[in-house]
């Protein structure tokens, strides 16, 4: 009768237990006991007077506590030795929130630690930089060499804010829409007709209505500097010269100084 009535009391123990009510109070008493000072001195001072708290580094004699193994200086000598192991251990895995902060804390310390700043100082710095080295300059440049960055182009770039660099005019109006009509006028001022060749500068895009933020091809048209210069006067006549010399050469469509686009 003894064992059943212990039998029945641990199985009625860990139902109740496991009770979402009474776990939520061990926890709220969890927390105001192991906050209280006079406490955790106890439990230090019993972890320092308890030798089964401590056990020797498995590379040296140092005390180490329960849940490590090595000491921390053996643990980096380890980690730098070993290090290609680790790695393939963490492949395709997360690391936990709380291991990547503690890493980012201890990085922070690290830099901020002064003796750790000499070390670098000497072995990166001055001459022992290894980026001053003719050797390490003649690679790096053949590396880069021709190189191009499409993910730091545009909206790509972490420095991107809205396309403010090509104002007043719209996003479209970069180098190659220059260089298409360029090439579609052959390289010719659409007034004067002097090539490209004969001028200092190269040619300058003009916007037939003035309206910067349409840039399209029916509406831009290759001009030198001095001409541009002069359509700043009597521009209701020359949108009128441009779309009829435009409507001669590619047949583009205009109907009372506006543009007439084919869908």
């Amino acid at each position: 009768m003894v064992n059943d009535r212990k039998e029945y009391l641990r199985e009625y123990n860990k139902e109740y237990r496991k009770r979402p009510e009474v776990i939520k109070k061990r926890k709220e008493y969890n927390k105001e006991y192991y906050r209280d000072p006079k406490v955790m001195e106890r439990r230090r001072e019993r972890e320092r007077e308890n030798k089964s708290y401590h056990h020797k580094c498995l590379d040296c004699d140092n005390k180490v506590h329960v849940n490590s193994k090595r000491c921390k200086s053996c643990a980096g000598e380890y980690t730098y030795k070993n290090g290609r192991k680790i790695v393939k251990y963490w492949k395709g895995k997360k690391f936990p929130i709380k291991m990547i902060n503690n890493m980012k804390k201890a990085q922070q310390l690290k830099l901020k630690d002064p003796a750790h700043k000499l070390k670098m100082k000497e072995r990166f710095g001055g001459e022992n930089n290894p980026s001053k080295k003719l050797e390490v300059r003649e690679k790096i440049s053949k590396a880069l060499k021709g190189r191009s960055t499409p993910w730091m182009i545009g909206r790509k770039n972490p420095n991107w804010n809205g396309g403010t660099s090509y104002e007043p005019h719209d996003i479209n109006f970069n180098m190659k829409f220059k260089n298409l009509i360029r090439k579609r006028d052959n390289q010719v001022c659409m007034v004067c007709g002097s090539h490209r060749e004969k001028l200092k500068n190269a040619l300058s895009i003009h916007h037939i209505n003035y309206d910067k933020l349409l840039s399209i091809p029916q509406n831009c048209v290759s001009l030198c500097i001095s001409c541009h210069v002069k359509t700043n006067k009597n521009r209701k006549q020359w949108i009128s010269f441009f779309h009829s010399l435009l409507n001669e050469r590619y047949g583009y469509k205009y109907n009372n100084q506006e543009i007439v686009l084919e869908v």
